[in-house]
C-alpha cells in the first residue's frame, strides 16, 4: 500500500543524509516536524509536516497511523 502524502523512511534517509533511525529522529525533532514512529521503529512524516516546520508555520496536527502497513 502506496501513501503519496506519506514520507518513506527510505525518503528521509535521502533528504537527511542519515541512516540510522535515530539520527532521522533527532533531526525531526530539531527541525520541528511531527512524526510517528511504525511499529518497525522507522519514523514517518508527511509531505504538509514537512512544509509546515519549513515555512515556519504551525503543526497541529493529528495523525492515525492505523492504517499504515510496514514495507516488504
Amino acid at each position: 500500500m502506496s501513501n503519496s502524502f506519506l514520507v518513506s523512511f527510505d525518503d528521509l534517509q535521502i533528504w537527511t543524509g542519515y541512516n540510522r533511525k535515530a539520527d532521522i529522529i533527532n533531526w525531526l525533532e530539531n527541525k520541528h516536524i511531527p512524526y510517528e514512529v511504525a511499529f518497525n521503529g522507522e519514523p514517518i512524516t508527511t509531505h504538509q509536516a514537512i512544509n509546515k516546520a519549513l515555512l515556519g508555520e504551525p503543526n497541529h496536527e493529528q495523525w492515525n497511523f492505523d492504517t499504515v502497513q510496514a514495507r516488504t
